[in-house]
């Protein structure tokens, strides 16, 4: 262990404690990336502190405060979660999925009550549902709701090296990359960022997988204005706060970097980063689509 990684270990100890043994449990089984993912963790800017985002018992997502404020210690944040149960009972119902397996289901008379409180109530249905067009409505509004909350909480979207922007619709970022970029077979080294996709947190929390920013392209920066505009309706500082309001802009790991942790994040506007990164095209596409000339 050389001498940064005991100092770290030393400040976490006076700021937390010795490790409980179930943490390090946590730290022996997963790297970080891992943990992040697994626990749908995320780092919210605003509070410094680690937020680990779930499902409620209404298929509606949400997100709760960890309390950890260590931005490297993703594992402290993960037992934090174990310990509290925040989400426990709550995460079966993954957006529209289970309302369609409830579906189908009363369509095979095999229905049961994922909200029973005795066994009496086991086959008997919590809502009444007359019509198929209601539970679509119903997924409808738990899209929009996903994408309303992943703006300005979790899990957006990603940016391919094409500048394709592709929104997550509710999905954790793993998950999108199961189904469409790996198409449901694991590899061995399990799920990992692509190379040089952008990985968008929120429309205020943005990643590179890659090496340097100065590696975006303008196709990419296309994709991250296409974003922003779609975001803009439920995340009003893209409009209000233009010039004020403070983006993140981070460098994370990737399938052909996977350690690549160390690399200090940038905070700046959105035509701070347009200026520094992209064209005057760039720069008169952002304030195009602001006026809705795009």
């Amino acid at each position: 262990m050389d001498t940064r990684q005991r100092n770290k270990l030393a400040r976490r100890h006076l700021r937390y404690g010795q490790d409980s043994p179930e943490l390090d449990r946590l730290r022996q089984n997963y790297s970080k990336s891992e943990i992040i993912n697994q626990w749908d963790l995320f780092w919210n800017e605003e509070t410094k502190s680690w937020f680990h985002s779930y499902y409620d018992r209404n298929g509606k997502r949400d997100a709760y405060n960890t309390g950890i404020g260590d931005p490297l210690d993703p594992h402290r944040a993960a037992a934090q979660v174990d310990k509290d149960g925040v989400s426990d009972g709550a995460d079966f119902l993954r957006a529209s999925g289970q309302v369609g397996a409830m579906l189908e289901n009363r369509r095979l008379d095999n229905y049961e009550n994922p909200f029973a409180a005795s066994e009496r109530e086991i086959g008997q249905m919590d809502v009444t549902i007359e019509e198929e067009e209601l539970v679509r409505e119903s997924i409808r509004t738990i899209i929009l709701e996903a994408n309303g909350f992943s703006c300005n909480n979790h899990s957006l979207g990603w940016i391919n090296t094409e500048g394709t922007w592709i929104d997550c619709s509710g999905d954790s970022h793993n998950e999108w990359l199961y189904h469409y970029y790996y198409k449901g077979s694991i590899p061995k080294s399990a799920i990992e960022n692509p190379f040089n996709w952008i990985k968008v947190s929120t429309a205020g929390q943005i990643f590179l997988c890659g090496k340097s920013w100065e590696d975006v392209t303008e196709n990419q920066i296309n994709g991250l204005i296409e974003m922003w505009g779609a975001c803009s309706k439920y995340s009003r500082w893209i409009e209000s706060e233009t010039e004020t309001f403070k983006v993140l802009f981070g460098i994370i790991e990737s399938d052909k970097m996977p350690d690549n942790y160390d690399n200090p994040a940038q905070s700046m506007t959105i035509p701070e980063f347009l200026g520094m990164y992209g064209s005057r095209r760039s720069i008169d596409n952002f304030y195009g689509m602001l006026l809705g000339e795009l």
